[in-house]
């Protein structure tokens, strides 16, 4: 038994903070990457039971599925532009709000909408410093064409994305700032607004706008925001394997498959069929060069896992499949469930079980 566990109390603790951070804002909830490796369909359901009726998506492959799943009348916002009629076409189909990043994608989904012989709605997409897609404000006639010469696509709402790290992001909504007064001052609505993300609504306020878009938030996956009391996130996921072999181990046994290490007493050894292919042990690399020297002190500790709500240590390094377990001081057997700490996003051949 290898599985993937969600604590549904944790994620319904979380999305209260997010609700409280958000006001009175609306909630996207973002379910890219598999809903955080969280599970799309599974995810999008546990949320829709808690009052979220939003998400946006960066496949278009997800919105069939959730509109498959049952999610006709969701507001699904599609966050990748596309110039592609026919993927447009299927997006335009499966009401799904279109993001328009470039002159070019938004005269594709005029085109895919007027060959329907219907009409196609969309939010505009800002560049304001990712570089990925986007309109710069400093070219604001792109931007007025879009809104001015586009009669197939009605535009609900005009967007940013922020950088995640960044530490100021006030360059980054002043440039927002100049392409909305763009807008306005030719008399053009944007629509509803958003820029926050997970990041940005957690660590500053006041840039809420109509909406925010939250993902991994949600999962507890911002980690800087974990902690204690009522406004600190939850680690919503972790791992559960059971022991496969428990066997002892003689003093100056070898142990590992990678790289060995030599046991310095008698050890009684457990086997977890869990390794670095599942993901376990697999941390986001953090491209902060302060957080990413106490990342990788903190990856130097001693690894445990939990058994029966002790501490096991792990011996040697996590291999690919299997990973030994010290397990000389507990009470357990091969029957025995171990806990431990997996980042979804990474998780792989795992079962996927909500409690």
């Amino acid at each position: 038994m290898k599985s993937l566990v969600f604590d549904t109390a944790a994620l319904k603790h979380n999305l209260e903070v997010v609700r409280t951070r958000a006001g009175d804002a609306r909630i996207f909830a973002v379910l890219t990457g598999d809903g955080y490796g969280a599970g799309l369909v599974e995810l999008a359901r546990v949320l829709r039971e808690n009052g979220i009726d939003s998400f946006a998506i960066g496949d278009p492959e997800d919105a069939r599925r959730l509109r498959d799943a049952g999610f006709g009348e969701e507001q699904i916002l599609m966050l990748n532009a596309s110039a592609d009629t026919e993927v447009l076409k299927q997006l335009i189909d499966l009401n799904v709000i279109c993001t328009i990043g470039s002159y070019e994608t938004g005269v594709a989904l005029n085109a895919a909408a007027e060959e329907l012989g219907t009409y196609a709605e969309a939010h505009v997409l800002i560049d304001t410093g990712i570089g990925y897609c986007g309109f710069l404000p400093s070219e604001p006639e792109k931007l007025l064409q879009i809104f001015q010469h586009l009669p197939r696509v009605t535009i609900s709402g005009t967007y940013t994305r922020l950088i995640s790290d960044s530490k100021d992001i006030s360059h980054q909504m002043e440039l927002f700032q100049e392409a909305l007064n763009t807008l306005r001052q030719q008399g053009l609505d944007p629509g509803l607004i958003h820029a926050s993300n997970s990041a940005a609504l957690m660590q500053t306020d006041n840039i809420q706008f109509g909406a925010v878009r939250v993902g991994s938030a949600l999962l507890g996956l911002t980690e800087k925001h974990r902690g204690r009391g009522r406004s600190a996130l939850k680690q919503v996921c972790h791992g559960e394997a059971t022991l496969d072999v428990v066997r002892w181990l003689p003093k100056g046994s070898s142990l590992g498959y990678e790289q060995q290490v030599t046991l310095r007493r008698a050890t009684r050894v457990a086997i977890l069929q869990v390794g670095y292919q599942n993901g376990f042990g697999t941390e986001r690399v953090c491209t902060n060069c302060f957080r990413a020297f106490f990342q990788a002190l903190r990856s130097r500790r001693r690894r445990y896992v939990t058994i029966d709500g002790k501490r096991a240590r792990i011996l040697g390094r996590i291999g690919p499949t299997e990973t030994a377990i010290d397990v000389t001081d507990l009470k357990c057997s091969e029957a025995s469930v171990a806990r431990f700490q997996i980042d979804p996003r990474f998780a792989r051949g795992l079962h996927r079980v909500y409690r």
